[in-house]
């Protein structure tokens, strides 16, 4: 429903039979979700057999329609014509156009949300050059260097894959959520009169750590916890 062009089109096709018009009094808050920077795939659809990956967010950009919001996949060039009130950007991969950089920090100054996910396989990302302006940064750790200090929140389920190492962490910005060695794995940071966010890692939010669409409802019950993560940080962006 979803993929890019079918929203209207299906719209279009309900007033048709219903002998009215498109409904117009429904507003949704739409999302860009930015297809030249991310490296991932949101509309791959799977046969079977196939193995669960961590580049894979079909499940993740559908949750943005169960949220009541607009998704749409794009450039961040297409902000001015497509007027999101989010920009997300998903395992980010370069190059970075100055003018893309410039493109964003007048997008968040001017009340848009932007959002970053990236994970420690993300070979070559490029999300300090994104955020760095904003006062926040992720930077790689080994797990043995990570203390036990204050937990700020618990992620119940969400982030540190097992055996992985090292990890990613977020410094800089208001803390919103941690692990429970106190590892920062979602940041906040105001800018004009936007916000920015940051989480890792995106590991939890693929279909490698949802599960894939259309799959039986008994499936999704042991990933409960990170649809509930996710669902509470895609609220940011409404």
């Amino acid at each position: 429903m979803f993929s890019p062009g079918t929203p209207d089109l299906a719209l279009r096709m309900v007033a048709f039979l219903a002998g009215g018009r498109p409904p117009g009094d429904r507003v949704f808050r739409t999302v860009l979700v930015d297809t030249s920077h991310s490296g991932a795939s949101f509309f791959e659809y799977m046969g079977t057999g196939r193995q669960p990956s961590w580049q894979r967010f079909e499940e993740f950009y559908l949750s943005f329609a169960r949220l009541g919001m607009m998704p749409l996949a794009g450039d961040i060039a297409d902000i001015n014509a497509a007027r999101p009130a989010s920009l997300v950007i998903v395992n980010p991969r370069g190059p970075l156009a100055g003018d893309e950089t410039e493109c964003m920090r007048d997008f968040v100054s001017g009340g848009g949300r932007l959002l970053v996910l990236d994970t420690i396989m993300n070979s070559g990302s490029i999300a300090n050059e994104m955020v760095r302006s904003f006062g926040l940064g992720v930077v790689a750790r080994p797990m043995a260097a990570m203390g036990g200090g204050p937990k700020t929140a618990r992620a119940r389920g969400v982030g540190r894959r097992p055996g992985l190492d090292p990890v990613l962490e977020i410094v800089g910005g208001e803390t919103m959520l941690a692990d429970s060695t106190g590892r920062v794995m979602v940041a906040r940071a105001a800018y004009g009169a936007g916000e920015v966010l940051v989480a890792v890692d995106s590991y939890a939010y693929s279909e490698a750590g949802l599960g894939r669409p259309l799959q039986p409802a008994s499936a999704y019950e042991s990933c409960l916890p990170r649809y509930r993560a996710l669902f509470h940080l895609l609220g940011r962006l409404r």
